[in-house]
């Protein structure tokens, strides 16, 4: 009988500080909550921080919220929370397998998971409350931590239901950070029962936090823009020409002058005229004769040169024009334009002396 108590006390004096610390975290995280949903103007405007507590459904989901939050960021490993119930007046519990939950301060009693057996199963687990007194931990801690500096920068997302009809809201959507959290408790160890000052204090911790998260985000979707354009840039340069997208106009907006861009046509149009009549040359004789000025007849008379018209023909029928003899000898000299004359009025090439010379006496 004396060594069932001693062991019942010994259990007793090892939950009690995690309890404290649990009931402790739990009132500052539900403090914690209520500030950020009037710091978020997500309750109706007439709410005060000590009228949400009027509020039982939101109380009861607030209280929820809270212990969830403190199983996830300060619940610690799952081994710290196994025990084997030992002790109690039913034999065929004693040495079960369990693990806690939560606490439930109404009843100084552990909400736990148990199994009928002394091996751990958690599909055959089912949800009972014990005394701490005959909860004998499977894995000691060698002391409880109240520095909280090994839970990182985590932020837990919370969602809490609209109790108020009226206010045209859905559920309530806030946000657990854990690193403000932290710096919170170093400021003041218990901020619920501190100096409105702890309030400013974490509504300044949070602004800046979401103020920095903006700026954050800002920077990487800056960087996301300017790896896009790079990437672009990119793709005009390593595609084929015709998938390139067209490059814009860099001259304001203003269209070219279309008698430049029909000067540049007509430019490019005699290189490759000339191009061509370089590279790909006519294959006929350039000594074919073309025709010969001054233009003459088979018997060197005006008179005869309108036979064939029908315009000079009926002039030359009635006798009222006068031959025009063309001696045979004439002193003008004669200009012979061939082939070869022609081809040399294409551009680049020097222009044949025959074609000047009937250019000018024409």
């Amino acid at each position: 009988m004396i060594a069932s108590q001693a062991r019942k006390n010994a259990r007793v004096n090892y939950w009690r500080p995690i309890i404290a610390r649990e009931l402790g975290l739990l009132l500052i995280i539900n403090w914690y909550i209520k500030v950020e949903l009037l710091r978020t103007h997500q309750l109706p405007p007439y709410m005060t921080f000590s009228q949400i507590d009027r509020v039982p459904a939101l109380k009861e989901d607030i209280e929820s919220q809270a212990s969830l939050v403190f199983k996830s960021a300060f619940g610690g490993e799952d081994k710290f929370n196994m025990f084997c119930v030992a002790d109690t007046c039913e034999v065929r519990r004693n040495g079960n397998m369990g693990i806690v939950t939560s606490y439930d301060h109404s009843t100084s009693r552990f909400n736990t998971k148990t199994c009928p057996s002394n091996v751990w199963n958690s599909n055959e687990a089912v949800f009972t409350s014990h005394a701490i007194e005959h909860m004998e931990p499977l894995h000691r801690r060698q002391s409880i931590s109240n520095t909280h500096d090994n839970l990182g920068t985590a932020v837990l997302d919370m969602t809490i239901q609209n109790h108020f009809p009226g206010h045209d809201r859905g559920s309530l959507l806030t946000k657990f950070r854990i690193a403000q959290f932290i710096d919170l408790l170093k400021y003041n160890a218990h901020p619920d029962q501190g100096p409105p000052c702890c309030r400013a204090k974490l509504i300044s911790l949070l602004n800046d936090a979401e103020t920095e998260e903006r700026e954050d985000a800002a920077k990487v979707e800056a960087e996301r823009v300017e790896l896009q354009k790079g990437l672009a840039r990119l793709h005009s340069v390593r595609t084929p020409a015709l998938q390139r997208p067209r490059k814009k106009i860099r001259n304001g907006g203003r269209q070219p002058n279309p008698q430049r861009m029909t000067q540049l046509r007509c430019i490019w149009k005699a290189k490759i005229e000339h191009y061509l009549s370089k590279e790909y040359s006519s294959r006929g004789d350039d000594s074919e004769h073309l025709f010969t000025f001054p233009f003459v007849t088979s018997d060197n008379s005006l008179h005869t040169c309108s036979e064939g018209l029908t315009e000079l023909g009926s002039l030359r029928d009635r006798g009222l024009m006068h031959d025009g003899m063309y001696m045979r000898n004439n002193l003008t000299e004669s200009t012979v334009i061939n082939a070869s004359s022609v081809k040399s009025t294409s551009p680049g090439d020097n222009i044949d002396g025959n074609v000047l010379d009937f250019c000018l006496s024409w």
